[in-house]
């Protein structure tokens, strides 16, 4: 079983993290942490795109670690974009479950 968990960059929100490793345990399962930057037009965001990046990367690797050191396979990514419909394409291409 493959598992993506979307987490919101700026925030670790450990009751999520405590979700997905139980049902990592349970499954077996890899998993994949993605953030997405939200700046869909770096030209209409209140700073550069680098700041949301760094936020997002932040986040991505607390989780990771998290659950690496929990004993789960994990994986981290963080894409640009918008939110939704950046995560949707991230869990096809990740054939998530």
């Amino acid at each position: 079983m493959h598992i993506v968990v979307a987490t919101k960059p700026d925030t670790v929100q450990p009751w999520l993290t405590d979700a997905v490793l139980g049902v990592a345990r349970q499954t077996d399962a890899t998993v994949a942490v993605v953030a997405v930057d939200q700046v869909e037009l770096e030209r209409l965001a209140s700073a550069p795109r680098s700041v949301y990046v760094e936020r997002a990367e932040e986040t991505v690797t607390a989780v990771v670690r998290l659950l690496t050191e929990a004993g789960i396979e994990t994986t981290g990514t963080v894409l640009p974009g918008r939110p939704v419909q950046r995560i949707l394409e991230f869990a096809d291409e990740q054939n998530a479950d």
